[in-house]
């Protein structure tokens, strides 16, 4: 028995059809918010893993509003195309990363005492922008486009699920040692 991309992303996304972009007549495995969603992923946890950021309070606020800006699109308070379900997906994949990057740079944060310079945001803003134009190219370009979305879609699915999976192992370790101290 085959199993498809198609049928693993079938937990993780609504997959409508009508919603779904076609590069060059075939069909993504997931839906256009999704497919915003895994790239955006992808492009953050690439960008922190080589910028590494440190997590400032405006940084934590920047990401925290970018989570908070999918509440009026994914409610579909706000009237949306296919591009704006990919814009709000991949603002909210970055926002996601950005949360979710906390807990290893807090295990780099004594090894690196310096702030990074402002140059580092400008390098993360520009490098983001253009790959948000490159995936929005990419969904109307032809058949390898397919292939090389699904490949960040894939890659975005990846990072989101270990990150999470470490976040909550680290929850799991903080809480077992609160027991034990009691």
């Amino acid at each position: 028995m085959s199993f498809t991309l198609s049928q693993l992303f079938y937990f993780a996304c609504g997959q409508n059809a009508a919603h779904t972009w076609m590069p060059g007549g075939e069909l993504l495995p997931v839906c256009q918010r999704c497919t915003g969603l895994y790239t955006g992923a992808a492009m953050a946890l690439i960008l922190h893993a080589w910028l590494r950021p440190r997590p400032t309070f405006a940084w934590c606020l920047v990401h925290s509003l970018l989570l908070l800006q999918m509440v009026p699109f994914g409610f579909h308070w706000v009237p949306q195309d296919a591009v704006v379900r990919t814009l709000t997906g991949y603002l909210f994949g970055g926002g996601l990363i950005g949360c979710l990057w906390l807990l290893p740079a807090q295990w780099k944060a004594g090894k690196s005492p310096e702030t990074p310079a402002r140059g580092r945001t400008v390098v993360y803003s520009v490098l983001a922008s253009t790959v948000l134009g490159a995936v929005l190219w990419l969904v109307q370009a032809g058949p390898i486009s397919a292939q090389i979305l699904t490949g960040w879609i894939v890659l975005g699915f990846i990072s989101l699920s270990v990150l999470s999976l470490l976040n909550l192992g680290a929850l799991g370790i903080r809480i077992a040692k609160k027991i034990r101290a009691r």
